[in-house]
């Protein structure tokens, strides 16, 4: 157990035995690596150097991992979950990457450098908050039960985001950016924003499976064109609770509403290419702009809809 006053050290090597911290944090300067043993408590870890874990026990409690950019790269491998995690890299230029999958089950905070989780699968049951640097992954999975999660934006990356909560809600916080959007998770909900709107995300394209997509008060782009295997709106229309959000298809090129039933408010097709709506999709406000052409069949506009 360390004790009640900051505790500084190199670098921590053990595999075998128990570490429980006390309330003062630990500041290792150099790297953390576990083999065995179990590390628990409540305290703050500083770690400036790579952190790696293989067949410990991490018991995080309330405590937070940070990794402090204080060396330009730093590497972060752990079989097991985090609680909350943050990284605070230098400006740019700092690196963080994962060698492996990462559960987070808190919160991860982003105050600056890179983060590189790459073709790691990363799953977020908590909170993820961006308060500057870039976030570069592949997938970002959001899942769990928690009643509530806030999801700020992934600057500088461009994950598929797959939503597959089992129950609760989460919220985006921050104009979210991503080659896709999937709606995937049979009794969890996803809402575009916590209930001030404004946010303005942009999707390569949306994939409606199971659960509940809010639109809120925010904007979505549609970027992509279609391909042989996806669309740019697919499945179940009927997920999608529009709220006061507007729908944009804007890509350069053809693009399908396959998800039909789709209740829109305000639906948007702009750029150039045809865009192809599905049987019994209804829209209080149609825009069309650029070249773009709409067909397939028309849809229900509610009483007291427009068409610009």
């Amino acid at each position: 157990t360390n004790p009640e006053s900051e505790l500084g050290v190199g670098n921590v090597t053990f595999s075998s035995g128990s570490f429980t911290s006390g309330i003062a944090p630990i500041v290792v300067e150099g790297n953390w690596t576990q083999t065995g043993g179990t590390l628990a408590g409540s305290t703050t870890i500083y770690v400036s150097g790579n952190w790696t874990l293989n067949n410990g026990t991490l018991t995080a409690g309330t405590g937070t991992i940070i990794f402090d950019g204080v060396y330009a790269t730093q590497t972060l491998h752990s079989t097991v979950a985090f609680n909350n995690l943050t990284y605070s890299g230098i400006g740019a230029g700092t690196t963080l990457t994962l060698t492996n999958a990462l559960i987070v089950n808190k919160t991860l905070t982003m105050n600056g450098g890179d983060f590189e989780a790459g073709y790691n699968q990363f799953s977020l049951y908590g909170d993820y908050i961006n308060n500057g640097g870039t976030f570069n992954a592949y997938t970002v999975y959001i899942v769990g039960t928690a009643a509530t999660q806030n999801i700020g934006g992934f600057t500088g990356g461009n994950p598929y985001i797959a939503m597959e909560k089992s129950a609760g809600t989460a919220y985006f916080t921050q104009n979210v950016n991503g080659a896709a959007l999937s709606i995937d998770g049979s009794g969890g909900t996803l809402n575009l924003d916590n209930g001030g709107g404004g946010f303005i995300h942009t999707f390569g394209n949306v994939g409606l499976y199971a659960g509940t997509l809010n639109g809120g008060n925010s904007s979505i782009n549609i970027v992509d064109i279609d391909t042989i295997s996806e669309w740019a709106w697919a499945r179940n229309g009927r997920l999608f609770n529009a709220g006061n959000s507007t729908v944009n298809f804007n890509a350069n090129g053809d693009q399908t509403i396959e998800a039909s039933s789709t209740a829109f408010v305000g639906l948007r097709f702009s750029g150039s290419g045809t865009k192809t709506m599905s049987i019994k999709d209804s829209v209080w406000e149609l825009s069309m702009q650029g070249t773009a052409v709409a067909a397939g069949p028309p849809p229900y506009f509610y009483s007291g809809s427009s068409l610009e």
